[in-house]
């Protein structure tokens, strides 16, 4: 191993198993740092473009909460209510899941329910709940004969 500096080329780094080397050059953004062996790819450009990519993720998950405009238009567009609308069917249902009855806060974890045929709401529900319909695929056959199954085990002999 070629141990001038600390360099250790990526032949070597290899065959040793690392998963970085470093060879004492710049990367084409000027760094000098380690490489990954699998890439050949700057360490410190991939950290700066990590960075750079999640800080505009925050700032845009941020912005589009702020304006609220993002869920008031997948209402619109996906179930045809407004933001108003689910605030009456959420108080109506005294803000709990219609099928499991917990506490459903602000929106949080809750799911618009409806029906996929008509797309016609039929309710809010945990995700839990909605999830467990759905891989049913709405069908309330499916869902007794998957009710039944669970009491006929649970029993027991």
């Amino acid at each position: 191993m070629n141990c001038v500096l600390g360099i250790v080329l990526r032949k070597e780094a290899r065959e040793k198993g690392l998963k970085r080397y470093f060879s004492g050059k710049p990367c084409l953004k000027g760094h000098i740092s380690e490489r990954y062996v699998l890439d050949y790819g700057c360490v410190q450009c991939k950290k700066e473009y990590s960075i750079s990519i999640k800080d505009k993720e925050i700032e845009r998950g941020k912005l589009l909460r702020a304006s609220g405009k993002a869920k008031k238009a997948r209402l619109k567009n996906r179930y045809k209510i407004s933001l108003e609308d689910l605030g009456v069917i959420l108080e109506r249902q005294g803000n709990k899941c219609l099928i499991c009855g917990i506490e459903l806060k602000s929106g949080i974890y809750s799911h618009i329910d409806h029906d996929h045929k008509t797309g016609k709401v039929r309710g809010v529900l945990c995700k839990r709940c909605n999830n467990g319909i759905g891989y049913l695929m709405d069908d309330p056959v499916l869902l007794r004969v998957a009710a039944e199954y669970i009491e006929r085990l649970s029993m027991g002999p």
